[in-house]
C-alpha cells in the first residue's frame, strides 16, 4: 500500500519530535497564591513558586491576565473571597501557563518579581506617589541569600587551584604515514584508589 506524501511528511515530523523529546510533557512548577488588603489602600496578590518563574501581566478590558512562562500548579478558588473588593471571579488556563481574574472596577496593576516570589498589586487609578515594594522580610530573606551566595564565591577564589600537568606527545614514523601518540599525564595512585572506592 502506497502512503500518502502529506501523511509520511507528518509521521516524519512526529519521529523527529519524539527524538528530539519535543513531545514529552513540561513539568508543571507548584505555586501558591494568597490575597491580601493592604492598609494604604490597595490589593495585593502574592504568588509564590517552588522555583523562579518568569511572570508578566497585563490588565485588558476589566480583566487582570497573569501569564508564566512554564506551565505552573496553582489553586485560585480562595482568592475571590480573599480580595472580594478587588477580584469578582477568577480562572486558570488550562494549559497551566496564565490566570485571568475578572476585576469590579479599573484597577493599576504592578507587578514584583522576587526570586522565587511574586506580588501583584492593584493601585486605585488615582494613585500617586512611589509604587509599593516587597514585604520587609522578602528583601531580608533576598539579602542573606547574597550574602551567603557571596560567602560561597570568596571560598572557592580561597580554595587552590588545581596544577596543569603536561599532556605527553610521542611520535611514530611509519614508512607511509608520521603517527602522533598523545598519552594523559597518570593520576596517583591513591587518587586512584579513591575514585575505585566510590
Amino acid at each position: 500500500m502506497r502512503v500518502p506524501r502529506s501523511l509520511a511528511f507528518g509521521i516524519g515530523l512526529a519521529a523527529l519530535a519524539i527524538g528530539a523529546g519535543l513531545c514529552e510533557p513540561t513539568l508543571a512548577a507548584n505555586a501558591t497564591l494568597r490575597g491580601q488588603d493592604m492598609p494604604p489602600g490597595f490589593g495585593r496578590l502574592a504568588l509564590t513558586f517552588d522555583e523562579p518563574t518568569p511572570t508578566r501581566i497585563r490588565v485588558n478590558n476589566g480583566v487582570l491576565v497573569v501569564a508564566f512562562a512554564s506551565p505552573v500548579k496553582i489553586d485560585i478558588n480562595k482568592i475571590a473571597k480573599e480580595l472580594p473588593e478587588y477580584i469578582t471571579l477568577a480562572r486558570l488556563d488550562p494549559d497551566g501557563r496564565g490566570m485571568r481574574f475578572a476585576l469590579p472596577k479599573m484597577f493599576r496593576a504592578n507587578l514584583i518579581e522576587a526570586g522565587d516570589k511574586a506580588f501583584i498589586d492593584l493601585l486605585p487609578e488615582n494613585w500617586t506617589g512611589l509604587l509599593p515594594g516587597p514585604p520587609p522580610e522578602v528583601i531580608t530573606e533576598m539579602a542573606e541569600r547574597l550574602r551567603q551566595a557571596e560567602a560561597r564565591v570568596k571560598e572557592a577564589a580561597r580554595q587552590p587551584r588545581p596544577q596543569n600537568k603536561p599532556l605527553i606527545v610521542r611520535g611514530a614514523k611509519l614508512p607511509t604515514l608520521e603517527r602522533l601518540v598523545f598519552q594523559a599525564p597518570l593520576e596517583p595512585v591513591s587518587r586512584l584508589r579513591s575514585r575505585t572506592a566510590r
